[in-house]
């Protein structure tokens, strides 16, 4: 099985294709890396990429997407002669792309966009939702719908939902927003996800000082009120 990865930088998109899983996410790995700004947590949004890309292998899923990059399957192309059997009936087909583009070089933690030429820019389609792995993980920030209590948490492992002490049970499966801080007060870096939609919000960092955040429309995340100045 080969994967396709296209990577979107501003409003064009370069592709690369890798003939294992390890190269796969050797493409996906230099994407993560070289954009720290967009993807604060590297080492969870690494592990979540190559939990995605084992289960397009094992055919689980046939893609991936967020708005920096995608990664897909390739079919493998039936020597001359050779007739592709037909997809089963609930089986998911692949719309065909309107082009492709051709890189010059290969990805890598110092490339340069002007070293790929692109061709024609395919317009992709919405990814599906089962895309996706649901639910979340990490760090969390939540407010319970039902009765309006505030709490952290931490999940080694991705959850669809999760219950409140009053015992609703928190939908994890829809958006969440990220956040970001560094403490002011033990210089710790911290981010994570909450589903709290208020203008400003307070965050307990580890070391127990609370840190209050603002939501910035131009990161699309929470951060601290020190910083915003800087976007």
């Amino acid at each position: 099985m080969k994967f396709r990865i296209t990577y979107n930088v501003g409003e064009m998109q370069f592709t690369a294709e890798a003939d294992n899983l390890a190269r796969a996410y050797d493409y996906v790995r230099s994407i993560i890396t070289s954009n720290k700004t967009i993807f604060p947590g590297q080492e969870e949004m690494m592990a979540e990429s190559m939990e995605v890309l084992a289960l397009i292998k094992r055919g689980e899923t046939i893609k991936y997407s967020n708005h920096v990059f995608m990664v897909e399957a390739v079919r493998d192309e039936c020597p001359p002669g050779v007739t592709a059997p037909e997809p089963d009936a609930g089986q998911v087909s692949e719309p065909e792309a309107a082009g492709s583009l051709k890189p010059k070089a290969k990805f890598d933690e110092g490339y340069r966009a002007e070293e790929y030429a692109p061709a024609v820019v395919p317009k992709l389609e919405a990814p599906a939702s089962a895309s996706r792995p649901e639910g979340a993980r990490g760090l969390l920030r939540l407010r319970c719908p039902e009765c309006g209590s505030t709490f952290g948490t931490f999940l080694k492992e991705r959850q669809r939902d999760i219950a409140c002490k009053c015992g609703h049970r928190i939908d994890l499966t829809a958006p969440l927003a990220r956040y970001r801080f560094t403490c002011p007060y033990c210089e710790k870096d911290t981010w994570g996800q909450t589903n709290l939609e208020d203008p400003e919000i307070t965050l307990r960092c580890r070391c127990g000082m609370d840190v209050d955040v603002m939501w910035v429309p131009k990161a699309k995340e929470y951060s601290e009120l020190n910083a915003v100045g800087r976007m």
